[in-house]
């Protein structure tokens, strides 16, 4: 049995979900560069570098790595798991994040405010 780039990063983080996010297809395009081992650690770095992101936002609102997945409502899910979710929705699904008057309207609609026509759109 042989295992493709994606499914021997998939295999790793089924061995350590904790440290090892997978890739698929679009994502190893757009941050791996290839398909090797090495093009593997290079995807593995950038994802740290984005994580270290991540989390220096978070502890500026006093949100420490050990609360960031349930204060997103994901109690259960690894860091590794939320980034690799955050890349399947960005990359693979091709969705942008939602900007901050994107927010403000969804927010407008989930705490009963009135709506107008235009942010039913």
């Amino acid at each position: 049995m042989t295992y493709g780039p994606a499914g021997a990063a998939k295999t790793l983080f089924a061995l350590r979900p904790n440290s090892l996010p997978p890739w698929d297809d679009p994502i190893r395009a757009q941050f791996g560069d290839g398909e090797s081992a090495k093009a593997y650690v290079r995807f593995l770095l950038d994802a740290k570098r984005q994580l270290e992101e991540v989390l220096a936002k978070a502890r500026d609102f006093g949100i420490g790595p050990d609360d960031l997945p349930s204060r997103l409502g994901r109690s259960d899910s690894s860091l590794a798991k939320l980034m690799d979710e955050f890349a399947w929705v960005t990359v693979t699904k091709e969705r942008p994040c939602p900007d901050r008057n994107e927010l403000e309207r969804w927010l407008t609609w989930a705490d009963g405010s009135s709506r107008t026509r235009e942010d039913a759109r």
